[in-house]
C-alpha cells in the first residue's frame, strides 16, 4: 500500500524521498520473504511436504532481507539525523522536527526576548 501511493505522487510530480522508498521497498520484500517461509512451515508442520533445501533458502533470503531492511532504515535515519535546522520545514523526516523542538527554549523566554 505504501508504495502504491509513492508511484502515485510520483505520477502527478511529487518529489519521493529516495530513501524512504529504498526502506518501503525492503519492508515489502521482508514482508514477502516471511510470507514464503511460513507457507513453507506450514506445509512441513500441518501437511508433512519438508523440503529442507527450499526451507534453507527461504530462511536465507529471510535474513537477506531483514539486513536490506536495517540498512536502508539505517541510511534513512542518518539523513534524518543530519538533516539541517533549515530544512526542518522540509518534508524529509519527523526526527528533524522533533530535534529543532527540543533545542527550542521555552515558550516562556521567547515571550522575554
Amino acid at each position: 500500500m505504501a508504495t502504491e501511493m509513492l508511484d502515485a505522487q510520483r505520477r502527478q510530480g511529487i518529489g519521493v524521498d529516495p530513501l524512504l522508498s529504498g526502506v518501503l521497498a525492503a519492508e515489502n520484500a521482508l514482508s514477502l520473504a516471511w510470507q514464503r517461509l511460513n507457507e513453507l512451515r506450514r506445509a512441513a508442520f500441518h501437511g508433512g511436504r519438508y523440503d529442507s533445501v527450499q526451507y534453507d533458502r527461504a530462511v536465507r533470503a529471510y535474513h537477506d532481507a531483514e539486513t536490506t531492511l536495517r540498512s536502508a532504515r539505517a541510511a534513512w535515519l542518518r539523513r534524518a539525523h543530519s538533516t539541517p535546522l533549515s530544512l526542518v520545514g522540509a518534508p524529509v523526516a519527523s526526527a528533524p522536527v522533533a530535534i529543532a523542538l527540543a533545542a527550542m527554549p521555552p515558550a516562556d523566554q521567547l515571550r522575554a526576548a
